[in-house]
């Protein structure tokens, strides 16, 4: 039973968690919406408010009871102090004025007797009950210059100095005797202080022997001066018990207090309840009190209030001190607290209550709002608005509806832009509309550009390749794009025109022309530029053995026709002179031989240029293998630019899907920078109100004040998004501008790479002629060493025919006419060869090898 008891009662506490758990989630979920923002900004207010007014009330009943318990214990002071100094007052008047009627005497050198002087001071301290004793004291001979003559005497001391001190005992019996310790520091202060400051003095409470019995005491001095010169005193004895019985008297006060009278110099001569501390020093801390010249200070758990007691004109004040509890005075304070702070309590609760109901009242329509809100940002544009009111949120309800015709508006611009119609007229609806500026700069940019991009496709159709795309009208990437675009034509036209430039060259025959190194080549380009170069290099050295081989068959022809010539003339010898026909027939046996000879060499070198001739047509065979290449690298290059178009032309719908996606967006911002300012209005609106409501709406001022700040920081951020995504916008509009500018300058150069691969052909078909006369200059070649075959049969014939003249002189007349009809042959066939190698080496002459 223990075990099944435990484990219900730990799943009772984990469902009551679980449970409170649940609450806690839901309430701080609650806190999250408009209503409890309201409700806990409110409440917040509210008890911000009430601690406030609790807190000034009761600092206010705090000053108020504390200023009228300062008032009664300052009357009081103010009452005791006049008891306490009224004897003092009183007897330091008739001592002034004793010394005054003395002062005048002396000034007017009346003569006035000792005598008379005591019987005055015992008239005035028999008619005085607050008085204990009086006195004179005169300088040595100032009363009359005859101390010598009362020295020792009644009232007198050794010196004979005037000083009578009468005083009163507790019989009322007056006894005279001299005064004592008056040169005394200290004890004789009451002689020596008004000696040297010439004003009326107060002296510290003292005890002194009054015939017999120990007093204790203060004195009251008026100094006697003549003339500007100290002479002597008049004093007044006041016994001080009067003080402690004025102390006394507030032991039956109701709040407790109790009276301290203090002298000047700090000695108590009074203490309510406290007698014993009579002629003793107070402390230090109530000595601390009256040296910092504060009426009214609080010590611990009691409060002190110091009044001085000015006894006539004297510069010593003594002080009374009144205390008293401060839990005793605080009491009605903290009534008065505690009533405020429960009204301040009910009064909170109706506060909650109503700004519950108001909350709930004023939330309902702002959250169908946010409602509508978050379906315009979701893109759906036609959603109703049903919600009307004449308060703020009516209005609020009738901006949603303005926004919502306004962003369908923008929205059919924008699907129009985005089909390529730009032929439309559009109006910012004002100074503020960011959007609708964006839009009508957007359509002016692109008609710029598309006028841009139409006059560079038409220059470029036309063959005009030097036209480049103007990129100072754009910006940002846009510029650079346009920059890159001509850069890359750049890159394109210069290799093309430097190539034709070499072939019409080579069309000419200067094959030592070479592409210039300084024009800038890259990719397939750097392989074209070198067969280029390979066809002037091969060609060239084809060309020059072919002249070296004929400048060889050249001069053998030359040697033929001069050996030729040498036989023709011997054999004209031969037929002259018959004596000589075995001698001349023998030298032409041995002439044609020799003719033999160069004609077997004739041979070779004519079958040496045959083969040079069939390298050389190897050659040019390769070059148009070579060219052929050019022409597929072309066609290659121009399907590639035509890739690049398509790219181009892809990068294009997506910049324009990412300036929708950026249209859509500062929608949205708008979207929130309206609602911020309808939620200041409402704030300002409910301010408003709750001005109206005085007192009660200063909670609701508060919240209104807070939903108008974050309604401003809203639109803030909202126009700092608006900015940055308008900057992006013209970014965008740079870029796709830049990428259409880029589209028609690739197009201009797939025109190029087509003109290029033009060229390609008309050099193929320039080597493919050289190849044709190289084809023919080997025929003729050929045809040479057929005829140079010829004429070694016809030598060979010659020779034997010689030999047979030399052996049958008798018969050499019809040998010698058919040996010289032979050698007519060969001049004539050798007198061709030499015509047709003369005209082969002149059209080799054509050819620029070096």
């Amino acid at each position: 039973m223990g075990v099944k008891a435990q484990r219900k009662s730990t799943d009772y506490w984990f469902g009551y968690l679980l449970k409170k758990r649940e609450i806690m989630n839901s309430l701080i979920e609650r806190s999250h919406t408009i209503q409890g923002q309201i409700l806990i900004w409110g409440a917040i207010s509210l008890l911000l408010v009430a601690g406030v007014l609790i807190c000034l009330s009761s600092f206010s009943i705090y000053q108020l009871v504390l200023q009228e318990s300062t008032h009664e214990l300052m009357d009081s002071s103010e009452s005791y102090a006049l008891k306490v100094s009224d004897s003092l007052d009183k007897n330091l008047q008739m001592v002034t004025n004793l010394a005054n009627a003395l002062t005048g005497i002396k000034n007017q050198n009346l003569s006035v007797s000792r005598d008379l002087v005591n019987s005055m001071l015992r008239q005035s301290l028999s008619s005085s009950d607050k008085v204990i004793g009086m006195s004179t004291g005169w300088e040595p001979n100032a009363f009359d210059g005859a101390d010598r003559d009362f020295v020792n005497k009644t009232g007198h001391d050794g010196t004979g100095r005037f000083i009578p001190y009468w005083s009163k005992g507790q019989t009322g019996n007056i006894a005279l005797e001299p005064l004592v310790d008056y040169d005394t520091p200290g004890a004789g202060d009451y002689y020596l202080v008004p000696k040297n400051t010439h004003n009326n003095t107060l002296t510290e409470p003292y005890v002194y022997p009054v015939q017999g019995k120990d007093v204790f005491m203060t004195t009251v001095v008026s100094p006697i001066v003549v003339e500007g010169k100290f002479v002597g005193i008049v004093t007044a004895d006041t016994p001080i018990d009067y003080m402690q019985s004025l102390a006394d008297q507030f032991k039956g006060d109701p709040l407790n207090q109790t009276m301290t009278i203090v002298s000047n110099q700090g000695i108590v001569t009074g203490s309510t309840n406290h007698p014993e501390l009579i002629g003793k020093n107070a402390s230090d801390a109530m000595l601390k009190e009256i040296k910092s010249g504060s009426g009214l200070t609080i010590v611990g758990d009691q409060i002190h209030l110091i009044n001085p007691v000015i006894v006539g004109n004297t510069d010593t004040p003594w002080y009374i001190i009144i205390s008293a509890p401060s839990g005793v005075l605080y009491n009605e304070a903290y009534t008065a607290m505690r009533n405020q702070v429960i009204i301040g309590i009910i009064l909170i609760i109706i506060g909650l209550i109503l700004l519950y109901y108001k909350s709930r009242k004023i939330s309902y329509p702002i959250v169908a709002m946010t409602d509508l809100s978050r379906r315009l940002a979701e893109g759906d544009l036609t959603v109703p608005i049903q919600h009307t009111s004449r308060d703020e949120t009516g209005k609020l309800a009738d901006a949603f509806r303005e926004l919502q015709s306004s962003l369908q508006q923008k929205s059919a611009i924008v699907e129009k832009i985005s089909a390529g119609d730009l032929n439309f007229t559009y109006h910012a609806s004002s100074e503020k509309d960011v959007l609708g500026q964006s839009l009508v700069h957007m359509q002016t940019t692109i008609k710029d550009l598309t006028s841009v991009i139409h006059d560079l496709a038409i220059r470029s159709s036309d063959g005009d390749l030097s036209v480049r795309g103007d990129d100072g009208k754009f910006v940002g990437d846009f510029k650079i794009i346009v920059h890159d675009l001509n850069k890359s034509l750049e890159s394109v036209i210069n290799p093309v025109h430097e190539a034709m430039r070499v072939a019409n060259h080579y069309a000419e025959g200067h094959y030592s022309v070479r592409m210039d190194e300084h024009v800038p080549v890259k990719g397939d380009f750097i392989l074209f530029k070198e067969t280029l170069n390979q066809i002037g290099m091969r060609g060239s050295e084809a060309i020059g053995g072919i002249q070296d081989e004929v400048e060889k068959l050249e001069s053998q022809m030359e040697k033929s026709n001069k050996r030729v010539d040498e036989i023709a003339r011997s054999m004209n010898s031969l037929a002259e002179s018959s004596s000589s026909v075995s001698s001349c027939a023998e030298f032409s046996g041995n002439g044609i031989v020799e003719i033999l000879a160069v004609m077997n060499d004739l041979s070779h070198t004519v079958g040496d240029v045959d083969g040079k001739a069939h390298q050389a047509s190897l050659y040019t065979n390769q070059a148009v293998t070579l060219s052929e290449k050019g022409v597929s690298f072309a066609q290659n290059a121009e399907k590639g630019m035509e890739g690049i178009i398509q790219s181009f032309d892809t990068t294009t719908s997506i910049i324009k899907d990412i300036t929708s996606q950026m249209d859509e967006i500062g929608s949205i911002v708008e979207l929130i920078t309206d609602i911020s300012e309808q939620t200041n209005l409402l704030a300002l609106n409910a301010a408003i109100e709750a001005a109206r409501a005085g007192e009660y709406g200063r909670g609701f001022a508060v919240v209104a004040e807070e939903v108008k700040s974050l309604a401003v920081e809203s639109q803030k951020s909202a126009e700092n998004i608006t900015t940055i995504i308008g900057r992006l916008q013209e970014k965008s509009l740079v870029v796709s501008d830049s990428v259409d500018v880029s589209s028609k300058e690739v197009q201009s150069g797939n025109v190029s790479v087509h003109e290029m691969l033009g060229i390609f052909k008309e050099i193929t078909g320039v080597i493919t002629s050289a190849n044709t006369n190289l084809v023919l200059v080997a025929k003729a070649t050929e045809e040479q060493a057929e005829s140079v075959g010829r004429i070694i049969n016809h030598v060979m014939e010659v020779e034997k025919m010689a030999k047979e003249t030399a052996k049958e002189a008798a018969g050499s007349s019809g040998a010698t006419e058919e040996i010289n009809a032979s050698l007519n042959k060969i001049v004539m066939a050798i007198h061709e060869s030499t015509l047709s190698i003369q005209s082969i080496a002149g059209e080799l002459k054509k050819f620029i090898i070096s």
